[in-house]
């Protein structure tokens, strides 16, 4: 087996980092309608209506 120069070994470990420009790459920035949102007050909003439905009148 022959042995790899030190300059060799460099190089072939360069060819996978990434260079800058794949690292700053732009995205594709999302469609409206592919923008998943949260409303952080409507699990809240769930439960005290779901109190008020539980105490209301049944029958």
């Amino acid at each position: 087996m022959k042995l790899k120069s030190t300059t060799q070994i460099a190089l072939d470990n360069l060819i996978f980092t990434p260079t800058k420009r794949s690292r700053n790459k732009s995205k594709p920035i999302p469609t409206a309608s592919e923008v998943k949102s949260y409303d952080p007050t409507y699990p809240l909003i769930a439960k005290r209506w779901l109190r008020v439905k539980a105490r209301r009148k049944h029958g």
